[in-house]
């Protein structure tokens, strides 16, 4: 719609030990990206432990997003879209697979969040 948007974007460790440090951030966003690597089964299965911590602390309206990345590498591919689609539905989010390398889908996530 021609409006110009400023986002401020803060990464927040996944690895609980770091992670309160950002908590003070968490009460005043508007949105959260939750990300995850397509070639790593295991990144998947943060993501419901950092929404928890999110739904604890952040506003009720906050908006999620989800994003997997590294889209790109396909033979590598461990975790399919329909494996977050569960937590896509339960935050009422949006599900984005990304690649830095040839930038699909990043614009979309961007303007989602805006």
């Amino acid at each position: 719609n021609g409006k110009t948007v400023k986002l401020e974007l803060y990464d927040s460790p996944s690895n609980s030990r770091f992670r309160m440090a950002g908590s003070s951030f968490y009460r005043t966003a508007h949105a959260f990206v939750f990300m995850y690597d397509t070639t790593n089964k295991e990144s998947v299965q943060s993501l419901s432990s950092m929404s928890q911590e999110v739904q604890m602390i952040a506003n009720d309206d906050v908006v999620r997003v989800i994003v997997g990345t590294k889209s790109d590498l396909v033979d590598e591919r461990q975790v399919e879209k329909s494996d977050v689609w569960g937590f896509a539905e339960s935050w009422h989010s949006s599900v984005f697979e990304t690649s830095a390398k040839d930038g699909s889908h990043v614009d979309k996530t961007f303007v989602t969040l805006a």
